[in-house]
């Protein structure tokens, strides 16, 4: 359920990437309900998805307790998964940023081309937030699996492999997150420059 709720999450968004005028689910969802995408894998996968889009989250981090360490791992690492893929993603979509800065920066204030900023921006801020809640999901499983008295069945040894595995994981993500945040200071450089560069020729339009 988890899966295939983030997979329509994710086509959704990839989809508006391409057309930034549909903004939300509800007009994808007219889109596919209009047979404008019939008969391919976006409408199917969005047919199906419709049934799990209300599902809890907490109820996948529960069924793993219950089920024991295999089932805990196996989330882990589904979780560490989701997060390097939206991070490619968000990586993405700040260097088209970078880009849009750029070619408008050049072309000069008056052009069209910072309107299309808005869309990458906000798209950029839902995908930080989805990364932060994969990240906290993945504590919360960690947490609640070092306590013995929700694991069913289990003993020391199941703790400590665990935590070994939350501990490697836990390296991996923040990989990412450092990653992330490498291009989040080149974004903001490139933003910088951007307004100096506006500021001298500004100033040079005074002085003629």
């Amino acid at each position: 359920m988890f899966r295939q709720y983030r997979l329509f999450q994710r086509i959704f968004r990839l989809y508006s990437h391409r057309k930034p005028g549909i903004v939300n689910f509800r007009q994808f969802k007219n889109i596919i309900k209009l047979n404008l995408l019939t008969g391919t894998k976006i409408c199917c996968t969005a047919l199906m998805a419709e049934k799990v889009l209300q599902e809890s989250l907490e109820d996948d981090i529960t069924k793993a307790l219950q089920e024991g360490e295999d089932a805990i791992i196996k989330l882990m690492n589904q979780l560490k998964d989701f997060v390097v893929v939206v991070s490619q993603e968000y990586r993405s979509c700040l260097l088209k940023q970078m880009e849009i800065v750029k070619k408008a920066s050049d072309l000069g204030s008056s052009t069209e081309i910072w309107d299309e900023l808005p869309h990458y921006r906000t798209l950029a801020s839902e995908l930080n937030n989805e990364i932060i809640e994969y990240y906290t999901l993945f504590k919360t499983l960690d947490a609640l699996a070092k306590n013995k008295s929700v694991l069913r069945d289990t003993g020391d040894h199941v703790v400590k492999d665990v935590l070994q595995v939350f501990q490697e994981i836990q390296t991996f993500i923040e990989m990412q997150v450092a990653e992330n945040q490498k291009m989040e200071k080149e974004l903001l450089k490139v933003l910088a420059d951007s307004i100096i560069k506006e500021t001298i020729q500004d100033v040079s339009s005074e002085e003629y």
